[in-house]
């Protein structure tokens, strides 16, 4: 990454924490099918950026069938696996090309650039069910995703194992931070959440053996502070959970996600990904200024 890159994100981080100082925080086994073949490598990175992107980066959580006992909002976070195989089947169909997290965040720093009609899967919080029920479909497809895990939750009940981790990143998979105890960092002094963002980011790459470029904040919960801290630790880019598809190339930060519910059919998954009454959506253009 060139100087002159990194002194230019310096001067939009900057003029980005100006223009929030003093505002309200945003407190928002296998495969049986055969496997594809991943996706071809993304292009050169065209010059310039425009100042916005259509790209949509969806967020899962559970990949199941919801438990008989849950119900209201955590019975949201659970997409039952048929869905999920539709909703990917039709990203397939639709000519979507799907990237990591990380890689976008190369993207925003002008290392690479996108293919047509690009999209980023993101999983929050490294569930087990992922392993059974995602992943075979994504191998179906060669698809990319991230996954963020928050490092205290790895290994226990319901959650992905560091050998599971492991074998996907040698699939293709990108593992990334999502805190140590999955708690807000503004609710916590700022001292703690520097430690949960150096700490989780230097546990994963270790564990792992490769770089975490992005944070997804716990909870959505950020503010000006948090920001700051995270680009600190050393992160390119962070994830909220701000509804949309349109993306701030000069805010890398606050990338909003598109969160998938147990209630979307295939028509309200569309919308998700910003699919319109014509077909038309999720293309890596310039946005008009509104």
């Amino acid at each position: 990454m060139t100087a002159c890159v990194r002194l230019g994100r310096t001067l939009a981080l900057g003029a980005a924490l100006l223009a929030a100082a003093g505002c309200r925080p945003v407190l928002r086994p296998r495969p049986s099918a055969p496997v594809t073949k991943p996706q071809t490598p993304l292009p050169p990175p065209p010059q310039p950026l425009p100042p916005t992107l259509s790209l949509p980066i969806l967020m899962y959580h559970h990949i199941a069938e919801p438990p008989a006992q849950v119900g209201g909002f955590v019975a949201q976070l659970y997409v039952r696996p048929q869905a999920f195989a539709e909703q990917m089947a039709y990203l397939r169909k639709a000519g979507y090309h799907l990237v990591t997290a990380g890689e976008l965040a190369g993207v925003l720093l002008g290392e690479r650039g996108l293919p047509k009609k690009p999209a980023v899967l993101t999983f929050d919080d490294g569930y087990e069910d992922f392993y059974a029920n995602a992943w075979p479909v994504l191998q179906q497809y060669g698809f990319k995703a991230t996954l963020f895990v928050s490092t205290n939750a790895v290994g226990t009940p319901g959650h992905l194992t560091w050998d599971q981790l492991r074998e996907l990143r040698d699939a293709g998979m990108e593992v990334a931070a999502h805190g140590v105890t999955h708690r807000s960092l503004t609710r916590m002094s700022l001292e703690a959440a520097q430690r949960e963002l150096a700490d989780s980011k230097r546990t994963i790459e270790t564990r792992i053996g490769a770089p975490v470029r992005v944070f997804s904040y716990p909870t959505g919960a950020y503010n000006a502070d948090v920001v700051f801290a995270v680009a600190a630790a050393g992160y390119d880019a962070a994830v909220t959970a701000d509804g949309g598809v349109v993306q701030d190339v000069s805010r890398p930060y606050e990338l909003k996600r598109s969160r998938i519910k147990l209630r979307h059919d295939l028509g309200l998954f569309r919308a998700r990904i910003g699919v319109g009454s014509s077909g038309k959506g999720g293309r890596a253009t310039a946005s008009p200024s509104t």
